[in-house]
């Protein structure tokens, strides 16, 4: 860090400090959807009425991702979402969901609000590089 100019370690502490508060960000706001849904959220069934896929490569493998227009009802309101997944949906399947009565278009598939470890622990992966990259930037900054 010593060869480096304190311009250039000022830009480099602030891409840390950017990137790890834009981590946090994602995440508590991804955490605080995901309680909202769980103590605010409804459930309804939603049926596939459209699925187009496209291809994307991911770490040097291609990966068909599917993008479903979903119809359920809010109420006796009709609602009309997007939602891509990995997992092959096909037109006319059924999918429960929970969705934010306020805000219909706001949605998770039921089955990924269960107290199951993986459901538990990957929302908090945004958190903890965001904490990393903020040690990182400060440590970095003091150096």
């Amino acid at each position: 860090m010593e060869s480096f100019g304190i311009e250039n370690k000022l830009i480099f502490v602030a891409i840390y400090i950017v990137m790890g508060v834009g981590f946090l960000f994602i995440g508590i706001t991804f955490l605080r959807l995901r309680a909202k849904l769980r103590e605010q959220g409804k459930r309804a069934t939603a049926e596939v009425t459209g699925v187009t896929t496209k291809r994307v490569t991911r770490n040097k493998r291609s990966v068909t991702k599917y993008v479903c227009a979903l119809e359920f009802r809010a109420g006796s309101a009709a609602q009309t979402v997007k939602y891509t997944t990995e997992q092959p949906r096909s037109v006319g399947e059924k999918i429960e969901i929970t969705y934010l009565p306020d805000k219909p278009s706001k949605f998770i598939e039921t089955g990924q609000l269960t107290d199951s470890a993986a459901n538990k622990i990957l929302p908090l992966i945004p958190v903890v590089i965001g904490v990393i990259l903020l040690i990182a930037g400060a440590v970095a900054a003091f150096r």
